[in-house]
């Protein structure tokens, strides 16, 4: 099923006590976890009820006893299982057998970018029909739900402005979400937002790239930080030139968090970089999930690569996709 089609299910029937969300794009695993816990905790408490783990080292007999666990004050307990696709053999058995042995209000949620479809546990969660297919949206599903996201916020987009969005910004729907928010934040109460206003703001994508390729640095999600990586030297941007947008961004969260830990607020960070109030907004946000001592680190790090592709002692694809990956996992 689509993660649309789980939504509606849930609001509608609620939660499955099993599902597993397999693809590329984790929008969509982390707008369905917010539905699903909204539902399960109506009234908050999933700090308590809420457990997470990672597949990768996972004993199965840990595993077997979460299943078999049910919530200790009623209500319901969610088991979270991330990184599917780096799970053993015998973690998928024990998956496998423990779905028979789910406690009752126990809810368990499974990611990974894919399954093995030979193994018992990728046919017994095809019989459930719990699997959401979590791929990356093609060009024309993409159009069609930024226009309904821009419904949702209150702005009209035509379907030429849709496109215009897509070539620029890609498919991501966390990407596009963020481009209708500005959008909505620049049209204000009842306004209209013209041609070549939309063009002003969509921009082009390095910008919007670097942001995303820094939350991807932030959650540790290397895969999603050289996809976007990728789409950046698709469209021409050379490997230097990306490595400083990356530097300079860096520079602008040090800057940030150093503004946060001394009493400042946003309005400030806006006039000392001079940004606009919607970047200036991003930045601020972003920067809470980064320490001081990390961003000088990964300073650091991009200058070691600069220099060598200055210097010849490295190929620049190479040195800049090392320096990414070297990010994401915490250097």
């Amino acid at each position: 099923m689509t993660p649309q089609e789980l939504l509606i299910r849930c609001r509608r029937a609620g939660v499955s006590n099993v599902l597993c969300f397999l693809g590329e794009e984790k929008f969509w695993f982390n707008e369905c976890l917010l539905e699903i816990e909204k539902i399960l905790f109506p009234e908050g408490g999933q700090d308590f009820g809420k457990v997470v783990f990672a597949a990768q080292g996972l004993e199965p007999a840990v595993i077997l006893g979460e299943l078999a666990t049910p919530p200790f004050f009623g209500g319901a307990r969610l088991l979270v299982i991330r990184g599917l696709e780096k799970a053993t053999a015998a973690v998928d058995e024990a998956l496998y057998k423990g779905l028979d042995r789910l406690a009752a209000g126990t809810y368990l949620v499974l990611e990974g970018d894919k399954l093995d479809g030979r193994r018992h546990l990728a046919k017994a969660l095809e019989a459930r029909q719990a699997v959401v297919d979590c791929a990356p949206m093609k060009p024309k599903q993409a159009q069609e739900w930024v226009v309904e996201e821009g419904r949702r916020q209150g702005v009209a987009i035509l379907p030429q402005i849709a496109r215009t969005l897509i070539e620029r910004k890609g498919t991501s729907p966390g990407i596009l979400r963020e481009e209708v928010a500005k959008a909505a934040v620049y049209q204000g109460q009842g306004g209209h937002i013209t041609a070549e206003e939309w063009d002003a703001l969509i921009g082009g994508a390095t910008e919007t790239n670097i942001f995303g390729m820094l939350d991807g640095v932030a959650r540790g999600e290397t895969g999603r930080a050289l996809t976007l990586l990728e789409q950046l030297i698709r469209m021409g941007e050379a490997e230097m030139r990306i490595l400083y947008m990356i530097g300079n961004h860096l520079h602008q969260l040090v800057w940030a968090l150093t503004l946060r830990q001394a009493g400042g607020d946003v309005r400030r960070l806006q006039q000392e970089l001079v940004l606009h109030p919607y970047t200036a907004q991003k930045i601020w946000e972003q920067a809470k999930a980064f320490d001081l001592s990390y961003l000088a680190k990964a300073i650091e790090r991009v200058l070691r690569a600069e220099y060598k592709i200055k210097t010849g002692q490295g190929d620049p694809r190479w040195e800049l996709e090392m320096a990414v990956i070297d990010l994401t996992t915490g250097l």
